[in-house]
């Protein structure tokens, strides 16, 4: 609850506004972006440390570091897939979570060969550094998110108040329109 605090602030304080006063989605992002390497750090730090001379601590300290990395990140994913599909936001957090959900249901059926195969340290390395290749996708929404949105005719439609039959005065001159012709 604090991290979402925490990041509620920083977008809320952030200068990324349009001309209309609303914030752009891809000042979320910001708030994210070293936070998020928490997720890559805590992979390392849980796997080389797997030695029984090391204390049974240090690689926990790691997996709670995984912890606050995925939370950091779901937390971000979901306010970003909200203030993007303003309209369909139910419907994009569905898929996300879908998606979320089937990779953690699979992931674990081929972690018992990846982590016999390559030995604890490797894996959990392995699974670091494709944290670290991930890291490119906030970067690349932040510098090309407003390009991107620009070109998407269905994102600029999911912004409430971007359809005319959303507007409250047509609304008002339907009924008029509608009394006077009868």
């Amino acid at each position: 609850m604090v991290v979402n605090l925490i990041q509620d602030y920083y977008f809320v304080r952030s200068k990324w506004m349009s001309e209309d006063g609303k914030l752009f989605p891809e000042a979320r992002p910001c708030s994210n972006v070293l936070r998020s390497l928490l997720f890559a750090a805590g992979l390392f730090w849980y796997g080389w440390p797997l030695y029984p001379d090391v204390h049974w601590a240090v690689p926990i300290v790691g997996v709670g570091l995984v912890g606050q990395g995925i939370f950091s990140i779901y937390l971000v994913v979901i306010n970003y897939l909200t203030d993007l599909y303003e309209k369909y936001a139910a419907s994009s957090l569905w898929a996300a979570s879908l998606g979320w959900n089937t990779f953690g249901a699979f992931l674990p059926l081929g972690s018992t060969s990846l982590y016999t195969n390559l030995g604890f340290p490797w894996a959990s390395s392995l699974l670091g550094f494709i944290g670290l290749a991930l890291k490119l996708a906030p970067v690349i929404s932040i510098l090309k998110g407003e390009t991107i949105r620009a070109r998407s005719p269905f994102i600029n439609e999911a912004r409430l108040g971007s359809n005319k039959k959303d507007d409250g005065r047509d609304r008002e001159e339907s009924k008029q329109a509608d009394i006077t012709h009868g």
